[in-house]
């Protein structure tokens, strides 16, 4: 099993219109691949999952950092997939197209059987993160989520 919880139907569509958004507010250049790590931890859920990845540019890799509970199938530090430069641009685009850099950081929690995520971005120019649970994020960043979680499940293909 890779992971499992929120999808939506229109995912697809959200990624679309994610990558082929405007972007209001700050915006970023994602420059070089190499300088990019991209950090997604999901704890909480019905089932006590606590997993984290880490998408790396300066190494080409996805690293699985930690992996509690059933919605991950990992060992602490294994390298999940390699990436390429180009790869790790395009979903670097999609933090910008998102709206990632700009409005609150933190957005709270909502009790009871939901995820919770911290979502971090770091390059050269940015170093950001967003922590919210499924019920609190707006639907924007809920699906650059997922957005990052279909990233490293295509790699790992």
């Amino acid at each position: 099993m890779r992971f499992s919880g929120r999808s939506s139907g229109a995912t697809a569509a959200a990624v679309i219109g994610l990558a082929t958004a405007g972007c209001s507010g700050a915006t970023t250049d994602s420059g070089d691949p190499g300088e990019i790590v991209i950090v997604l931890s999901v704890s909480g859920g019905i089932a006590a999952t606590d997993w984290q990845i880490t998408i790396d540019g300066s190494r080409g890799v996805i690293v699985g950092d930690r992996c509690e509970g059933l919605n991950c199938d990992w060992g602490p530090g294994e390298t999940l997939a390699t990436v390429t430069g180009d790869e790790i641009s395009a979903l670097a685009d999609q933090f910008v197209a998102s709206g990632f850099f700009s409005g609150p950081r933190e957005f709270g929690s909502q009790c009871c059987d939901q995820f919770d995520y911290v979502l971090r971005y770091t390059d050269d120019d940015d170093d950001r993160d967003i922590q919210g649970s499924d019920g609190t994020l707006p639907e924007r960043l809920r699906d650059l989520i997922d957005a990052v979680r279909r990233f490293v499940d295509e790699a790992r293909v």
